[in-house]
């Protein structure tokens, strides 16, 4: 995230706008933070990128409001039957148009010793809204892994 340049650029990183960059594996490390309160670098590599640190926010305020998200807000499509999702919905502006987003958790999916469960990030570029595109791919990910 770069330093911002002026106040409208600082409210719109505020949002995720602006010259804000993050990669699908950081947000889904973002979506698992909002659950466990910690944040774990990601990793490609087993054992790599290990270091840890505390989260900002509280995790049992920032997982009720994922949850309520899928439940009844923008990200009602990743809703999967039989498993909790948690999950936020985004959609970022680009120059040819508009990526959907949505990063989540399923918290009993491979979740032990206090971990978030499965994280994951949908990114569809050119894709438009994360509720109405990335949110419906998330609900057929988390499904498939349930079975």
């Amino acid at each position: 995230m770069p330093e911002p340049q002026d106040e409208t650029e600082l409210a719109a990183q505020a949002i995720g706008q602006g010259r804000v960059e993050a990669s699908p594996a950081h947000m889904a490390g973002v979506a698992a933070a909002a659950v466990t309160g910690r944040w774990r670098q990601p990793f490609v590599v087993e054992g790599e990128g290990a270091s840890e640190t505390e989260a900002p926010g509280d995790p049992d305020v920032l997982s009720s409001l994922m949850e309520q998200a899928v439940e009844d807000g923008t990200g009602t499509a990743a809703a999967a039957d039989g498993v909790t999702v948690l999950g936020k919905t985004g959609t970022a502006q680009v120059d040819d148009g508009e990526h959907a987003w949505f990063v989540g958790v399923a918290p009993e999916l491979f979740g032990e010793d206090g971990s978030a469960g499965l994280a994951f990030a949908v990114l569809v570029e050119g894709g438009g809204a994360g509720g109405e595109t990335a949110a419906p791919l998330a609900a057929d990910l988390v499904g498939a892994l349930a079975e």
